[in-house]
């Protein structure tokens, strides 16, 4: 029972812990990340955003760093086969796409996957030619489902209150 505690709290992880340098700032203070997450809640939504859903429409350069900070990242598009527990083929990617949001500076990435339940993932970058020159990630518990009712305005700010509600969860318990 314990082993699998243990396995579901690593599992819980969040992105930035295991990162190593991949040409981009991936602090992963708790107060550095919450600065970035406000920053990106206010300028996301000032930026023209175009839902793609699409894993080629990520920049090259972008895809390279990622693959370097997440020590691999294969992903499916929402429509494509992808890995539904915790056993793995090899083949199969074990990341599910549910969001790809675009313009030529920025790029919103939210993706599932499912090993002891449903975690979420979000990563929001900003890049340029060169690659990846802001980054903010975090993991949440329960998957996103992206429907024709969706909004990204409000996606913003309710994986932002997400955040803030599990930090203040995390600190009262300390």
């Amino acid at each position: 029972m314990k082993k699998n505690i243990l396995l579901f709290i690593i599992c819980l992880t969040t992105l930035t812990t295991f990162a190593q340098d991949c040409g981009f700032d991936s602090s992963n203070s708790e107060k550095e990340s919450n600065k970035k997450m406000d920053w990106f809640v206010k300028e996301l939504p000032k930026q023209k955003m175009v839902v793609t859903n699409d894993k080629n429409n990520i920049p090259k350069q972008v895809l390279k760093q990622l693959k370097c900070y997440l020590n691999g990242f294969d992903i499916a598009n929402p429509d494509e086969e992808h890995q539904s527990g915790c056993g793995s083929d090899g083949k199969t990617p074990s990341r599910h796409l549910t969001l790809l949001a675009k313009n030529k500076n920025y790029i919103v990435i939210s993706y599932n996957t499912y090993n002891l339940g449903i975690a979420s993932y979000h990563i929001w970058i900003r890049y340029n030619k060169d690659g990846i020159t802001d980054f903010w990630s975090t993991s949440i518990g329960g998957g996103l489902i992206v429907d024709s009712k969706f909004d990204i305005l409000n996606y913003y700010t309710h994986i932002s209150s997400r955040v803030k509600e599990l930090n203040k969860f995390l600190t009262n318990r300390s």
